[in-house]
């Protein structure tokens, strides 16, 4: 049985909501607050698999709640469920919210929407499964989703719950990104190049990316984007420590940790930079 949390600052909205759900007591334990506040609080006491919150509410409003709860337990669904409709209220829900249900819902539509998300979640916990069994990827996952970038209180351990709450945009890149890497062998790039530090470079820039996308509230597919040219940003040091391992070496000796100014020793050694040779590794 399926355990559902409701917040509404209208009680007229609540009741209506209670009776119209009645018949869906026999899968779903439903429980009703009228506060963002309540809501958290509710949350402390029970472990809730959905919660479909109010948007425009006193005090905290159900963007707001829905960010809390998205960083406390971020395995739970989050359905925003409003009579507002106009764009940039719906722009304040994205990063937080698996889907915006406009007023009035009939019982029918919530219970699909219900469906559906948690439909997701299963697979998104099937995939995390699977990447379980990759060591490696496993630990690139759960070093990414507990660092500072994303603000976590507690840590997550689990890399179900890790995959859940990055998303599948986020973990395809990931994937992607890890393939692109290995694609690549160590043994014939330049001497000093340091792949694992440029993988673990990547992963902050992709996690910076991906959280200034957030935060200026693009859609999903951006901040996808944004993610994933963070992962790949640099990988044209790959292609050039791979395709001309001498010249790059002298590069790193000559640059070392200044790596503001590799651009124009590489340019001078290698007639290009990193950048221009990701590009054209790409076309």
């Amino acid at each position: 049985m399926q355990r559902i949390l409701f917040v509404d600052d209208e009680p007229s909205v609540l009741q209506g909501l209670e009776r119209a759900l009645r018949p869906m007591r026999e899968k779903w334990e439903m429980h009703f607050v009228d506060a963002g506040v309540a809501a958290l609080d509710a949350c402390t006491r029970h472990d809730f698999d959905v919660v479909v919150s109010d948007m425009r509410m006193p005090g905290m409003d159900g963007a707001q709640l829905l960010s809390e709860i998205k960083r406390l337990y971020p395995d739970t669904i989050r359905l925003i469920l409003s009579g507002h409709s106009d764009s940039q209220m719906i722009l304040q829900t994205l990063g937080a919210t698996h889907q915006f249900l406009t007023k009035p819902c009939d019982p029918s539509t919530l219970q699909t929407a219900v469906e559906r998300a948690s439909a997701l979640k299963n697979l998104l916990a099937d995939i995390g499964a699977v990447i379980a069994n990759d060591i490696g990827m496993t630990t690139n996952i759960l070093k990414l989703v507990n660092s500072a970038f994303f603000g976590l209180t507690q840590p997550i351990s689990s890399i179900e719950r890790a995959v859940s709450f990055l998303g599948m945009g986020t973990i395809t890149a990931l994937v992607l990104g890890e393939g692109v890497f290995s694609e690549f062998d160590s043994q014939q790039m330049a001497a000093d190049f340091d792949t694992r530090a440029l993988w673990q470079h990547s992963m902050r820039a992709a996690a910076l990316a991906k959280s200034i996308a957030t935060h200026e509230k693009l859609d999903r597919m951006t901040i996808d984007d944004a993610f994933l040219a963070g992962v790949i940003h640099d990988i044209g040091k790959l292609v050039l420590a791979t395709e001309m391992p001498a010249e790059y070496g002298e590069v790193i000796r000559r640059v070392g940790n200044q790596a503001a100014y590799s651009d124009a020793v590489e340019r001078e050694l290698m007639g290009a930079t990193h950048a221009e040779a990701g590009r054209s590794g790409q076309t």
